[in-house]
């Protein structure tokens, strides 16, 4: 495969392939202090190199993301992700939007990370409740330990 982006059987496989985090979760501030966010290894018995990030909005309105990363070269390509009240519209002629509205987003042959679904289940807004929720979906067992989220930055956010 290279660098060459995945096909959508191959995110597929990957994401239903059973994967492992076992170092620990510590949500740390972005640059603006607005975000917190956090980036781990994901271990996998197919040799892939995976980084799940997770990120979380401190200030209204809320939001929550992760996102299951496949990396090739220097190249980082989405192929599952998971927005709680995030934004996104769907390219061509699927033109579904999703405005503050939880969401997920899969890797496909046609619009790559680009393609978006409402989920059918429940996803919980506290951050680190999504994040289980998040590794459940993607066969991801989470045997580390997870740090909480503090209520609000320096700035206020």
């Amino acid at each position: 495969m290279g660098t060459s982006p995945p096909t959508e059987a191959e995110a597929d496989r990957i994401v239903a392939s059973y994967k492992v985090i076992s170092e620990p979760v510590e949500w740390v501030y972005s640059r603006s202090r607005s975000w917190m966010e956090f980036r781990v290894s994901v271990e996998n018995e197919g040799g892939w190199l995976l980084t799940l990030v997770g990120k979380a909005r401190l200030a209204p309105p809320h939001k929550r993301s992760f996102s299951l990363i496949l990396h090739h070269g220097t190249n980082g390509y989405r192929i599952f992700s998971m927005d709680v009240n995030g934004n996104h519209r769907n390219p061509g002629k699927d033109s579904n939007s999703w405005n503050y509205q939880t969401h997920k987003q899969r890797w496909t042959d046609e619009h790559g990370d680009a393609f978006a679904f409402t989920p059918v289940e429940l996803i919980p807004e506290e951050p680190n409740e999504a994040f289980m929720e998040f590794c459940r979906e993607c066969k991801i067992s989470f045997t580390g330990s997870i740090g909480d989220i503090p209520a609000g930055g320096d700035d206020g956010y």
